[in-house]
Order: C-alpha cells, then sequence, then structure tokens
C-alpha cells in the first residue's frame, strides 16, 4: 500500500476547516479535504499572476475595441408602443386589496 505525504500545513489546515465548519465534517472525511486544499494549491500555483505593473501592461496591450452600437428599425417601433395594462407587473399584486 503506497500512502502519500502531505505536509503538517496542510493537515492542519484541514483540522481548522474540520472543527470550524459542521456543514463540510458531515460529507468530508480529514484525507478528502486534504486532497480538496491540495487541488487548490495546486490550482493557484497554475495560475498566472498579475503584472507588477498594471499601466504598463495595458499599454502595451494597446486600446480596447470601441463596441458597435446599432439601431434597426423593427426595434425602433419598441420605444412608442403603448403600454398595456395587463402587461404592468403591480396590476394583481396590490398589497391594498
Amino acid at each position: 500500500e503506497e500512502r502519500r505525504q502531505v505536509d503538517a500545513t496542510t493537515k492542519d489546515a484541514a483540522r481548522i476547516v474540520l472543527e470550524n465548519a459542521p456543514h463540510i465534517r458531515a460529507v468530508h472525511s480529514k484525507e478528502s479535504v486534504q486532497k480538496i486544499i491540495e487541488k487548490a494549491r495546486e490550482k493557484q500555483g497554475t495560475t498566472p499572476e498579475p503584472p507588477p505593473d498594471l499601466i504598463e501592461q495595458m499599454r502595451r496591450e494597446g486600446a480596447v475595441a470601441v463596441p458597435v452600437i446599432t439601431a434597426s428599425a423593427d426595434t425602433q417601433q419598441r420605444l412608442h408602443k403603448p403600454v398595456e395594462p395587463s402587461h404592468l407587473p403591480y396590476l394583481y399584486r396590490s398589497p391594498a386589496v
């Protein structure tokens, strides 16, 4: 049987999580919490770190493309459409009734 060696900080973190979160303790064992912590640490290690100087990074990447807003004839009719009382949200929900 091969058992993985878990460092002391991971064991302590798993113990603290299980002590402070009874809803997690009801579902997970100490070993499963240790695996979750190890996966989270690996995921943090693979994420790229932000550049030290954000302004310099923005200058290197250049400007962001401006969004294009279009207005077509079929959507302009909605602007002047009369309001139907049956579509109002408060018609049958009045607290006075």
